[in-house]
């Protein structure tokens, strides 16, 4: 009895990754309301696509905070991004601001095209069999789901956050310089 070719079975070494974590914000704990999604990426130099891990829920800030700071530090992250769109910016400014993550390397993601055009290069790897996740993880259910009804699903932040994760693996280096603070605060125009 043969359980899988060899060719078949993809073992990796999360070291071997260029890993990010992106964190998709939601401003509500409502039922109703989205999810905050943090979710933890890596990329080979194949260009392969790995769901590390995704955390997903209806958390106030304080909590939600100490997950972003968990996840980063438990997976020796030193790639992060989060839009920074209305209250997301004094999110990603405290985050940026603290001194456990100062060897990460924080950018704020632009939102500047619809949902669907931001989850085209992720759907492209889908498409060439480039895109990879845990069988049996815990997450993977919610995951497929929103992957599958995108983007007429209830919800899809699992699909935001990994697209986000997959723009920062794409467009952004460990070694680039960390943004300073003083770089994502601007001074309103009615104030020049």
């Amino acid at each position: 009895m043969t359980l899988a070719q060899s060719q078949s079975i993809h073992v990796i070494e999360k070291g071997s990754l260029k890993r990010a974590i992106f964190v998709d914000l939601a401003a509500s704990r409502k039922t109703s309301a989205d999810y905050t999604v943090i979710a933890t990426v890596g990329k080979d130099t194949e260009q392969n696509i790995y769901l590390l891990d995704i955390q997903r829920g209806r958390w106030t800030w304080p909590r939600a905070y100490g997950y972003i700071v968990s996840a980063i530090l438990d997976n020796d992250i030193r790639l992060a991004g989060a839009e920074t769109n209305g209250f997301q910016l004094a999110a990603f400014q405290e985050l940026v601001s603290d001194e456990r993550l100062a060897d990460v390397a924080f950018y704020p993601v632009p939102v500047d095209s619809d949902k669907v055009s931001r989850s085209l290069v992720l759907s492209a790897r889908g498409a060439a069999g480039k895109l990879y996740y845990a069988k049996g993880a815990s997450w993977a259910e919610d995951l497929i789901t929103e992957f599958v009804r995108f983007p007429n699903a209830a919800h899809d932040d699992i699909v935001d956050a990994v697209s986000g994760c997959v723009y920062l693996l794409n467009n952004f280096e460990v070694g680039d310089p960390i943004v300073e603070l003083d770089s994502i605060y601007s001074t309103p125009s009615w104030r020049s």
